[in-house]
């Protein structure tokens, strides 16, 4: 809708946060005084950054609030915005100021996540905890494995913004001579074939492309645990046709919720031995960024911990592979006496809550 065709106004006291995801749009509006409304899109129904604004002022029924927080996966060069999930023009945030009369802040996702996290009140949010909390917990991060591995560090205290970083291109440091070590050369020899590129995280990890790498490893007969077959094959192929990944088959499988008869033990073998190895990857990884960034407390969500109920706590059960890399001796602080991990739904929106924090602290400038 053009904006000439919008009557709007600002009010005072209100406040708002937009994630704008690779598909996916969530905002929220915070008034004083009453609960927070929200306001859902899918992002391929938009064409620009303030198309996505007027859509969110109108859902809000012309009302602007007085400070917005929005949340990008983008690069910025001065005053100018350009996303990288979305084919859309640049922008300026003054602009977008100048026409709704609002203050505006860009975040990346990943920063404003783990601001949430230290706003979120996790004794009431459907959070899976291990480990118990430190004395200190002043570092606190944010990981995810949705459609890329990233992480995001920061103060607890708020002193500064986190930082955010692409760590899924970082090189896994994985255990030698064993089999993620070998599942590791398996998925680098794929990816400088067809991608001319080493493997990264996200080649083990990333949401449907991990777990792809992941089964395909497991198909070619390299784990003891699993004998494939030709209907097995056939099954695992038709899978993909109909559903474009095998993800959901890896942690439904396991959770017993899905699987021809005829077939049913060589897939569900065969599914959690992909699974056995995709959670210990995550181990390490989440270790690495435990390790390397001296946290007291990471929060990880994810599209493959969040996929099917109860699989989180199948990945999290003691003695499984995941925990075994997070309890793997080390010569950095100990994992497991210095962190609490959490393990959160994609129902909780850390950034959500993060932009709102920070939108109620440019209200009260």
């Amino acid at each position: 809708m053009p904006s000439g065709t919008l009557k709007h106004q600002v009010v005072t006291g209100m406040t708002g946060a937009i994630d704008i995801g690779a598909t996916k749009i969530l905002g929220v509006a915070q008034y004083s005084g009453r609960n927070p409304s929200t306001w859902r899109a899918a992002t391929a129904d938009f064409q620009s950054f303030r198309s996505v604004i007027t859509a969110y002022v109108l859902a809000c029924g012309g009302d602007v609030p007085e400070a917005l927080v929005v949340d990008v996966a983008g690069h910025r060069e001065g005053n100018i915005y350009r996303l990288t999930n979305a084919d859309w023009p640049s922008f300026r945030v003054d602009d977008i100021e100048a026409e709704f009369g609002c203050q505006l802040e860009i975040y990346n996702d990943l920063q404003l996540a783990v601001i949430g996290l230290t706003h979120a009140n996790l004794d009431r949010l459907p959070v899976l905890k291990l480990g118990l909390m430190p004395a200190s917990a002043a570092q606190v991060g944010v990981a995810t494995d949705s459609t890329g591995v990233n992480d995001g560090v920061g103060m607890g205290s708020g002193a500064a913004l986190p930082l955010a970083r692409e760590s899924g291109w970082m090189m896994p440091g994985l255990p030698p001579r064993t089999e993620l070590s070998e599942l590791l050369a398996f998925v680098d020899r794929s990816c400088m074939r067809e991608l001319h590129r080493r493997a990264g995280w996200e080649d083990l990890l990333g949401g449907k492309v991990g777990v792809e790498n992941v089964v395909d490893f497991c198909m070619e007969g390299r784990v003891d645990s699993v004998t494939t077959s030709p209907a097995l094959k056939a099954f695992v192929a038709d899978y993909r046709r109909q559903h474009g990944s095998v993800a959901p088959l890896m942690t439904r499988a396991v959770m017993g919720l899905e699987a021809q008869r005829a077939v049913r033990g060589q897939v569900l073998r065969l599914m959690a031995a992909c699974s056995d190895l995709h959670s210990a990857v995550l181990g390490w990884y989440l270790k690495s960024c435990i390790e390397g960034n001296q946290l007291s407390e990471l929060a990880v969500q994810g599209s493959v911990l969040a996929g099917t109920p109860g699989y989180a706590q199948h990945v999290a059960r003691p003695g499984g592979p995941f925990m075994q890399a997070l309890m793997a001796p080390s010569r950095k602080v100990s994992v497991t006496e210095h962190c609490r991990i959490l393990l959160v739904p994609n129902s909780v929106n850390l950034a959500v809550i993060g932009g709102l924090a920070m939108a109620r602290g440019m209200a009260r400038l």
